[in-house]
């Protein structure tokens, strides 16, 4: 189950016991919890609901953040068992994706470790999991009508990727994507989409953008180098 969280309502606790997945606004996380930032909302979503597998938020321009549950395999190499705080990860990954210089839609993601609030030391608010940061498309000014309808083609392109197993990177990428071309000058004769999904996804990726903007040429870039399809 997706949950689309905008703002805290009769009846969503109760909903959100049963999420799978939740796609929430940049408000929403700190409102439900009461943490004082964003990191340790996330975090706090994550230990008050166990079914949950991941959790984003969104930030219009600013791009998005997702914070993903894992569960440590006694096989795994090179995991580190000492307890990272969530403030200072974060921070840091969102240096870095600050610092990309790509236009089109990107993520950079931590290495999965055992994640804590500042004041958790007795373990009850830690988890096992990584955060991702996405970046958003630039769009130019000129080629920017309306953001309305944005947060409907995120979640759109979050639901396909999740049904297409794609990892979070590429989950992000392609829901930051579509979100942004509902904001497109709908005169445009042609967008160049790159996003990297896999070759059985093509058409129908390509038939969803068409009859939703009436984009009369998408180029999607697959897995393949050679594998481009131009419609």
């Amino acid at each position: 189950m997706l949950i689309d969280a905008e703002r805290p309502r009769e009846g969503l606790d109760d909903l959100l016991a049963y999420a799978t997945y939740v796609v929430s606004s940049a408000k929403f996380p700190q409102t439900w919890t009461s943490a004082p930032t964003v990191a340790e909302a996330l975090l706090q979503m994550l230990v008050r609901l166990p079914r949950l597998k991941f959790v984003i938020v969104t930030l219009g321009a600013s791009g998005c953040i997702m914070l993903e549950r894992h569960t440590p395999d006694s096989t795994e190499a090179g995991m580190e068992d000492d307890a990272v705080e969530v403030n200072e990860l974060l921070e840091s990954l969102t240096r870095q994706a600050g610092e990309l210089r790509d236009s089109h839609p990107t993520a950079v993601s931590s290495k999965v470790r055992r994640l804590s609030s500042a004041d958790s030391s007795d373990g009850q608010q830690q988890i096992w999991g990584r955060f991702h940061v996405g970046t958003a498309e630039v769009i130019p000014a000129s080629e920017l009508v309306d953001t309305t309808g944005a947060g409907d083609g995120f979640i759109g392109g979050v639901m396909f990727a999740i049904l297409a197993g794609l990892s979070p990177q590429k989950l992000l990428a392609l829901g930051a994507t579509v979100a942004s071309l509902s904001g497109l000058n709908p005169q445009l004769k042609a967008v160049e989409t790159v996003v990297n999904i896999p070759f059985v996804f093509c058409d129908l990726m390509i038939h969803f953008l068409c009859r939703s903007y009436l984009i009369s040429s998408v180029s999607i870039k697959m897995l393949h180098p050679l594998s481009i399809s131009t419609y």
